[in-house]
Parts: C-alpha cells; sequence; structure tokens
C-alpha cells in the first residue's frame, strides 16, 4: 500500500501533520476522519519505513512494554515530550528500539506528533498502537493512553508465555520421541536385520512390516529430512504467505484439542483491544478493523469484517456478534448487556478478562492430560520396536525348547 504525507486539523481546529499507510485517497481520508481529524492536504511520498540492521536485535514485545511504561510515567510527571523521549532512549538497552526511539524523537522536533513520527515505524508500532496515541493527543490524555497501552501489551506478553509454555513440552517430548525412533530404525533394526537373515529365521509379520519401515527410513532419509524441513518452514513461516496464512489459521482454530483453546485465546485478543480502543474514544468501525488486526487470525478478520457489514446496516454489535457463529454465548451476553448500560467497554474487558481465566483453566486441563498422554505414546512406539525385534528370537527360543 502507497504510504501519504498529510495535514489535516483536529476538532478543536490545531494542525496535525503525519505519515500513513493506506490504500487509496479514499481510504486515507476515511480513516483520518475516523481518527477524528480534516484533512487539509496530502501527497503520496516514498515508503518511510527505514531497515533493520542485519545484526540489529529485533524490538520484542518486551522492550515495547518497558518502553510504553517509561513514556507515560514522564508525560505523567509533566515532561515534555521530546525529552521524555529523549530520557527514555537512554535508558534503552535495545540497539534497534535506540535507534527508532531517535527517529521518533527527530521527526517530533521537526513539527510531527507523536502518533504520526510513530506511524513511520509499523513494524514496531502496530496500528492499534498508533491509533491509540492519536487519540491520546487529541483529547489530551497521551498519558492515560500509554499507561493503558502498556498494561495491553504486558496482557499480551503474558498471554504469548501461556500458549508458548503450553506447546513447550509437547515439542520436547516429540522432538526426542522422534530422535529415538530415528536412531533405532537407522542403527539397531539393521543389526537386527543381518542376524536373522544370516540366521535364516522366519520373521514374523511384526517383524517384517519393522524391517520394512526400517529400509524405506534409510533409503529415502534425505526426502523425509527434506520434507521435515518444509513442514517446520511452513508452520514458522508460512503465514507471512496470503494463502498459506488462510489455511493455517483455518486449520488452527479446527485442531481436536487445541483448536478451541486457539480459538479462545484469539477471541480474548480481540474483545480486550475492542473495549481498550473503545475506551480510548475510537469509532466503533475503525476499532473493529484495528482490534482485528490485534487478535492476528483471517478467521476472526472475516468474522469482524462481517460484523463490520452488519453494523452499518443497522444491526446491533451482540446481534452483529452472534451472527457470526464465531463467538461464545458468554462474550455475547456481556456485550448486549453493556450496550442496554451504556459500558460497552467495560463489557468488553471483562470479558477479555474472564477469557483469560478460562485460558489459564484450560492450560492447566491440557497439561494435565498431555503428559500422560504422551508418555503412553512414546512408551507404545518403543514398545511396539522390543517387541518386533525381539519376537523372533522368542519363537526361536521356543522351537529350540521343543527339541
Amino acid at each position: 500500500m502507497p504510504w501519504f504525507s498529510y495535514s489535516a486539523r483536529d476538532t478543536n481546529g490545531q494542525p496535525v501533520e503525519g505519515v500513513l499507510e493506506a490504500e487509496d485517497e479514499r481510504d486515507l481520508r476515511v480513516r483520518l476522519r475516523e481518527a477524528g481529524f480534516y484533512v487539509i492536504a496530502y501527497e503520496v511520498v516514498p515508503s518511510p519505513v527505514p531497515r533493520r540492521g542485519l545484526l540489529e536485535p529485533r524490538v520484542t514485545l518486551e522492550d515495547l512494554t518497558t518502553f510504553s511504561f517509561q513514556l507515560a510515567e514522564m508525560i505523567n510527571a509533566g515532561i515534555p515530550i521530546t525529552q521524555a523521549l529523549r530520557a527514555v532512549r537512554e535508558q534503552t538497552l535495545n540497539r534497534s528500539l535506540k535507534r527508532i526511539i531517535t527517529e521518533v524523537e527527530k521527526d517530533v522536533e521537526r513539527g510531527l506528533s507523536l502518533s504520526g513520527a510513530m506511524a513511520r515505524h509499523p513494524h514496531v508500532f502496530s496500528r492499534m498502537y498508533v491509533g491509540l496515541v492519536q487519540t491520546g493527543e487529541v483529547g489530551g490524555v497521551l498519558d492515560v493512553v500509554l499507561t493503558r497501552l502498556a498494561q495491553y501489551l504486558d496482557r499480551e506478553l503474558s498471554t504469548r508465555r501461556k500458549v508458548r509454555s503450553t506447546y513447550i513440552y509437547p515439542a520436547f517430548v516429540l522432538t526426542f520421541a522422534t530422535l529415538v525412533l530415528s536412531f533405532l530404525l537407522v542403527f539397531v533394526v539393521p543389526l537386527f536385520e543381518r542376524l536373522y537373515g544370516r540366521l535364516g529365521a522366519q520373521l514374523p509379520l511384526l517383524t517384517r512390516g519393522l524391517l520394512t519401515i526400517s529400509r524405506f527410513v534409510r533409503g529415502h532419509w534425505p526426502v523425509l529430512l527434506i520434507g521435515l524441513g518444509l513442514v517446520i518452514l511452513v508452520i514458522v513461516r508460512g503465514r507471512r504467505i496470503p494463502g498459506v496464512r488462510s489455511l493455517l489459521d483455518r486449520m488452527m482454530v479446527r485442531l481436536p484439542v487445541f483448536g478451541a483453546f486457539l480459538k479462545k485465546v484469539i477471541i480474548s485478543r480481540f474483545v480486550y483491544a475492542l473495549g481498550m480502543l473503545l475506551q480510548g474514544g475510537v469509532p466503533i468501525l475503525q476499532a473493529l478493523d484495528t482490534s482485528a488486526e490485534a487478535a492476528d487470525n483471517v478467521v476472526l478478520l472475516e468474522a469482524a469484517q462481517a460484523m463490520r457489514t452488519m453494523i452499518q446496516e443497522g444491526h446491533s454489535i451482540d446481534h452483529s456478534m452472534e451472527r457470526t457463529g464465531f463467538f461464545p454465548p458468554l462474550v455475547v451476553q456481556l456485550v448486549a448487556t453493556g450496550q442496554q448500560t451504556g459500558t460497552l467497554d467495560q463489557s468488553l474487558l471483562r470479558a477479555g478478562e474472564f477469557l483469560d481465566r478460562d485460558i489459564d483453566y484450560t492450560i492447566r486441563r491440557l497439561t494435565a492430560f498431555l503428559e500422560p498422554a504422551l508418555t503412553v505414546f512414546v512408551g507404545v512406539v518403543v514398545g511396539f520396536i522390543l517387541v518386533s525385534l525381539y519376537l523372533p528370537v522368542f519363537n526361536l527360543l521356543r522351537v529350540l525348547s521343543r527339541r
């Protein structure tokens, strides 16, 4: 998408300048109008996003959370934005973030708003982050908005750690089992195959099947290794490709055990972000788009787009949410209550907190289920190999004992 340099005025008539990425001129005007700005002039400019150096570290969620907390405290103490940015930069250890803060500081000094300067770095400051900073600037509550953003990022960081901890144990066990199985098939099974070949023993069906699997693995190991590498690459990097991302996202929410858990995580991100955006004064339609991006899932993005269309047609938010069939009844009921009482933002935040508690409970249940299940699975696989290898020995001993 192209980048636009724009001049506008806020609701108080104050001039505002910035740089924004949009699909076209109409999308630019719509997004600025939703943010409370009236466009005066704009022009297409080259992408202002600087490239990160090869040796520079990535800006992590932890770095951004710390930055947000520190900047909020500085502004709350009455320190001007440029001085606050300079002070935070001096305390920042991440070289990439330090460089970005320096560029944001320079842009603010030459007249850009803080949100406009941050918008030049979308790989660090998301659309939701920039949008909330923009509303904070217009409403004169930048410190409050930054504190909310820091709390949101801290919550997101906690959620990611919980999800990661759920996958670490199964990934470790399955990796270990794969290595053990590969070692047995490539190195141990061929020894028994040669032994039984010299003895001329009649092998049981179970043993013949194991030997066939071993020969296949030894004969096609380069293809199997490349295939495994491609599967891992698609899982890790495939979401960057639109078609692959759509397929992976749909598969993830339909997984037998993890699908319901991942769906809760996605919905929790969405409703909490939506509640925070509405609390910050962002219009509902813009908030829907931005919070769907924060949830980062194609299935939810489609549900949010369907909600957007129904709301534009005059339907209520809870009815639109229910019609998508994606959200649990409890979330829909809380949204309905929030609409009736005029506290929709608080109801959405409470829904996110409830889902967080449910996620914690689900993690404990999954962990309690997976640990014995994976232990049994590894035991069955190793047991199958050992029984297949030693079954001919038992048969041979039985024949000798009869003689």
